[in-house]
């Protein structure tokens, strides 16, 4: 069994890059989720926008090929190789960069009609002060009147008496397994991947901080947002506490106000 790596952020997703696609269907969500998206982009007018925290990049490849200019920021420098190579082997267009979501570069400024920070990726902040700093950040890029969409786990459905979301992938000799466990502090969310062929199993684990609506609400008031608005899904469901399985908060930036 290989030993589970260290649990730096950017350290654990260039370990799981390799088979981070196969694991999550990159190449299926594309196709999956366009008709959302699209509605999404016409809605609001989006021509340019930032995907924080991309991954190997199913969202911001999903809204280059709805015709949005997208911009992808990761923190693992692997998962935007990734990134790179899936846009390529697509033939789409985007730009990818390593940086953190809470440093976002000034050279970014109100350069975007949208932020989009989806996939739990907002959790993976663990401490107050870089997820005001995020905040700020996804404020001063966008342009007045931008949209920010955010969306994340509802962390109040994974306790122990819970069903905790668990996925199961299997690709060739593999088997990929995602899960979340409670923890004292949080959330771990545990990878397991099993190779059949090489008879190797490797265990990758990652402790984030639950978001919670109130405290989510409250820190984009607090930055400047109006219009902040809560959703059980990315179509605009209705939130219902007890059964939604995500979070999707959208506000917008001040269309006069400067931060």
């Amino acid at each position: 069994m290989t030993p589970t790596p260290p649990t730096d952020v950017a350290d654990f997703y260039d370990a799981i890059a390799p088979f981070y696609d196969d694991m999550t269907g990159t190449r299926e969500r594309i196709v999956r989720d366009e008709k959302t998206f699209d509605s999404l982009v016409h809605s609001n007018k989006i021509s340019d926008a930032l995907d924080a925290g991309t991954g190997s990049g199913a969202h911001t490849l999903l809204l280059a090929r709805l015709g949005v200019n997208m911009t992808g920021i990761d923190i693992a420098p692997a998962m935007i190789d990734r990134l790179t190579r899936n846009a390529a082997e697509l033939g789409l267009s985007v730009t990818g960069l390593v940086a953190p979501m809470q440093n976002l570069p000034t050279s970014m400024n109100e350069s975007f009609d949208a932020v989009f920070c989806l996939g739990n990726t907002f959790p993976h902040l663990r401490s107050s002060e870089e997820r005001r700093s995020a905040v700020q950040g996804f404020y001063r890029v966008l342009r007045p009147g931008g949209l920010v969409i955010l969306q994340f786990l509802n962390f109040d459905m994974i306790r122990p008496d819970s069903r905790l979301p668990r996925f199961l992938t299997q690709v060739h000799t593999s088997t990929m397994e995602r899960r979340y466990e409670p923890t004292a502090e949080g959330v771990r969310l545990v990878i397991r991947r099993n190779d059949v062929a090489h008879a190797d199993t490797q265990t990758f684990s990652l402790d984030l901080l639950p978001v919670r609506p109130p405290e989510m609400l409250a820190l984009l008031e607090s930055e400047g947002f109006t219009a902040v608005s809560l959703a059980g899904d990315l179509s605009g469901g209705a939130w219902n506490p007890e059964t939604s399985h995500d979070i999707v908060v959208t506000a917008r930036k001040s269309p006069s106000r400067q931060h």
